[in-house]
């Protein structure tokens, strides 16, 4: 069987051939999300800065997503290295259930309060109504992303992550065709925008339901369990939280940085923009991490477990050294993607410079929650980002604003990323002894 490659094969070659199609996953969305910014931007500055008010919100949609889906690859993993094939139908169809039920709730609240949290961060009324149009029809289509998500990862958990990577980069590259067009042909803007991405979040959805068909590796025939759902989510919250804690840190950051201006604000989502090659990059390894841990977990590999992890972390870690200096030599030319504009320009070159140091130690806090997720203690990792975001940076980004200004704001990241080093060791050792006792 295919899955039984996640016990058996080189780990350094195993977590390349899964990480690879995720990472490519991940780029493309990156790819997207940066040309989408860089079409609004030359169509207007003040549109850009006022749907980059609507991302984190977005995002948390998205990792909600992303999330339950890690957590389900991590359950159906597992199941299948107990060779306990009905568990494993029985996390398909309670994940995929919850999944839509999630979405359905998500897009009616987006669609209700959507005014209202734009109009909550600026009174500038142009920007009210771009942003909540932006975010009303981005919403209506979130049932598609979950749907299309729930299925990738399906196929991420028999080790067929090419078919994931088809799945989630095929409505990224439609959308890349479709922005030029309603954004600047039919003169959208940022409503064309939305409507873009919108169409390729439903082709993702039609196109992973005929890969599915095609090759069914699970059938929906299982039941919706309770207990399953338990084990899902312990595995999917933190990794929810992972990405969604940077969201709601995203809607605090927000705040501050527009009352510095419309402007830095733009310069802010410019660099998020780019930014998310690297950190998509290094959360794709640590997709395949949760996958690989799992799999060798309930089959006993102890072992396998520590390489795995240990080779992860290592290859997220070069990526991140490699676009912290990416970012410190080229960071004209990056800005310059976005904008000609003198001004932008100076407040951009400050900001990269300052924000990059980030990519620096985050390596370790993504490895080791990937790590977490995949033998089941999610609890930990949750502990593990609570603490980076709401008991470090938070407080961080406050303090160093108030004393510093921008500069301190924009290197809150990486003094966060330095505080919680000596909690991923005591976590790591902890867990170890406590998982890994027994010996092949």
């Amino acid at each position: 069987m295919n899955e039984e490659r996640l016990g058996n094969e080189n780990i350094l070659k195993l977590v390349v051939r899964m990480a690879l199609p995720a990472m490519l996953t991940m780029a493309f969305q990156a790819l997207y999300n940066a040309f989408d910014s860089l079409f609004i931007a030359r169509y207007s500055s003040h549109a850009f800065a006022s749907i980059s008010i609507t991302q984190p919100v977005i995002n948390i949609s998205l990792a909600i997503s992303a999330g339950l889906g890690a957590g389900m690859a991590g359950c159906i993993s597992r199941y299948l290295g107990q060779r306990n094939k009905k568990s494993a139908e029985d996390g398909f169809k309670t994940a995929l259930l919850s999944a839509l039920s999630i979405a359905i709730l998500i897009a009616l609240l987006s669609l209700l309060f959507s005014n209202s949290f734009v109009a909550s961060f600026t009174s500038d009324a142009l920007a009210i109504e771009l942003g909540s149009s932006y975010l009303k029809i981005i919403s209506i289509c979130f049932p598609f992303v979950f749907i299309s998500t729930i299925i990738a990862a399906l196929f991420n958990s028999h080790s067929l992550s090419l078919y994931a990577m088809l799945i989630q980069s095929s409505g990224a590259v439609l959308n890349i065709i479709l922005d030029p067009i309603f954004i600047f042909y039919f003169d959208l803007g940022a409503n064309g925008a939305a409507i873009a991405t919108a169409l390729g979040y439903v082709f993702s959805f039609i196109f992973g339901l005929i890969l599915y068909k095609r090759r069914s590796i699970l059938s929906l025939k299982g039941a919706f369990s309770f207990d399953v759902l338990k084990s899902i989510t312990n595995i999917a919250l933190p990794s929810m939280m992972v990405s969604a804690a940077g969201s709601i840190v995203g809607l605090i950051y927000n705040r501050l940085i527009l009352s510095y201006g419309l402007d830095e604000m733009a310069v802010y989502s410019m660099y998020l923009k780019l930014e998310s090659f690297m950190f998509l990059a290094s959360s794709g390894i640590s997709s395949a991490l949760v996958v690989i841990v799992a799999y060798n977990y309930g089959a006993r590999y102890f072992k396998r477990v520590k390489i795995a992890y240990f080779t992860s972390m290592l290859l997220s870690l070069a990526i991140m050294l490699l676009g912290f200096a990416f970012f410190q030599i080229f960071t004209k030319q990056l800005v310059m993607l976005f904008t000609a504009d003198d001004k932008l320009l100076d407040m951009g070159l400050r900001a990269f410079k300052k924000l990059s140091y980030c990519f620096l130690l985050t390596s370790f806090n993504i490895s080791t929650s990937g790590l977490l997720q995949g033998l089941g203690k999610g609890e930990r990792s949750l502990i593990l980002t609570m603490t980076r975001f709401f008991l470090l940076l938070i407080p961080l980004s406050i303090v160093l604003n108030y004393f510093f200004g921008l500069d301190g704001l924009y290197l809150s990241y990486f003094a966060s990323d330095v505080l919680v080093l000596p909690l991923i060791v005591i976590i790591y050792k902890i867990t170890i002894k406590e998982c890994l006792k027994t010996k092949e």
